[in-house]
């Protein structure tokens, strides 16, 4: 009985690790997606960026165009049509930048009959960057947030606001061209704005809250740095369509799924 028991713990065990592997997740996420008539660009970044836009390109009908921006070491091969950089985690380096300046040129010039697939997970946050100060001292100001203990929330409601692409400013500088947006979860509750800092999700932290964290940990800011805090992320953005998928929630559900079979 024992080793029965054991053998469906492991089957339950599997299918439910399967269920929100990058792969099926962005298959499920993907499944009724309809392009529109122009341009179909394909942006991905994250840790799990390689895995999603594979996924992707076998989901899509074509693509026009893509960038993948993973960890080091987290690409596995060349993808058709898109290309893929590595670049620094948890710090972001000069390689996160130059990624992500391809992703900006890629989406600019924009119409409303194009769309751009974004793929965002985990990790993002660092991989994923446009700094609106030095890069020298975006680096710092990751270092003090990492090394004081603030959580992800507060080292998020920090970033969105020295960068030119969180907190919903990718999504803004895409405008008017439509966002579908396929976002794997890696923080509990799913709270769109926080995962990767929110490049394409409106921001529900306020300046307030970032001179609250910097005040709270004694964080070193040059003057170009606090002014940055003082302006504001975008509260609204209505180009933005988003699935979430292989989240927590999920995981638990297909457990769930998968013990009831």
């Amino acid at each position: 009985m024992n080793q029965v028991l054991y053998a469906d713990a492991c089957a339950i065990v599997r299918q439910t690790i399967a269920a929100v592997l990058p792969d099926e997740a962005v298959r499920r996420a993907l499944a009724d997606f309809a392009p529109g008539p122009g341009r179909l660009l394909l942006v991905a970044t994250g840790k799990a960026a390689w895995q999603m836009a594979r996924a992707a390109l076998d989901a899509l009908p074509r693509v026009d165009g893509g960038v993948v921006v993973t960890k080091y070491d987290h690409v596995k091969g060349a993808l058709p049509g898109v290309t893929c950089f590595e670049a620094g985690h948890p710090v972001p380096d000069e390689n996160s930048f130059s990624a992500t300046r391809a992703a900006l040129e890629l989406t600019a010039n924009l119409h409303a009959e194009d769309t751009v697939v974004f793929l965002l997970s985990g990790g993002g946050s660092a991989l994923f960057e446009q700094p609106l100060v030095s890069g020298a001292e975006l680096q710092a100001v990751t270092g003090q947030l990492l090394g004081c203990g603030a959580d992800i929330v507060e080292m998020n409601t920090v970033r969105k606001r020295l960068s030119a692409v969180k907190g919903g400013r990718f999504a803004q500088h895409c405008a008017p061209a439509r966002v579908f947006q396929v976002v794997l979860s890696d923080i509990l509750g799913d709270p769109l704005d926080m995962i990767a800092s929110g490049p394409a999700c409106p921001d529900t932290s306020t300046c307030a809250d970032a001179l609250a964290v910097a005040e709270k940990y004694g964080l070193t800011l040059s003057e170009e740095a606090k002014a940055c805090l003082a302006r504001e992320t975008p509260k609204t953005l209505d180009n933005v369509e988003t699935r979430i998928t292989g989240s927590v929630r999920q995981l638990c559900a297909a457990a769930a799924e998968a013990c009831r079979a």
